[in-house]
């Protein structure tokens, strides 16, 4: 497993384990090897030394970036949907007749008639 793939496994199996997001870091504990061991464990994954010393200290650092975003006092603050309040703009949703078909069908594996061919999907 790559060592990215493996991380978010194992950190979503902290978040799940330990629920660290609802608790402050001390009440969860610190990140240390054998709290990584059991992660490991509970995610099913084994780990050379290395990427063990690695997976310490990335999830260390993670739960120290949770600790920090939580002591900040957001009492009075809206929830947001988006950090940025935009709008998204669209087009109209019309049919232009003045479509350049062959152009645009250049890059199609296959077309007849002017449409894109595909392979059956049902029979």
């Amino acid at each position: 497993i790559p060592y990215g793939v493996m991380r978010r496994r194992v950190v979503y199996g902290a978040a799940f384990a330990f629920n660290c997001g609802a608790h402050r870091r001390s009440d969860c504990g610190e990140m240390d090897s054998e709290t990584v061991e059991k992660l490991l464990r509970l995610s099913a994954l084994e780990l050379d030394e290395g990427a063990r010393a690695r997976l310490v200290r990335d999830l260390g650092r993670i739960v120290a970036l949770i600790d920090e975003m939580q002591s900040v006092d957001t009492e009075g603050v809206a929830p947001l949907a988006h950090p940025l309040d935009a709008v998204q703009p669209l087009r109209p949703d019309r049919a232009d007749p003045n479509v350049d078909r062959p152009t645009l069908q250049q890059g199609a594996p296959a077309t007849r008639d002017g449409l894109y061919l595909v392979p059956r999907v049902v029979e």
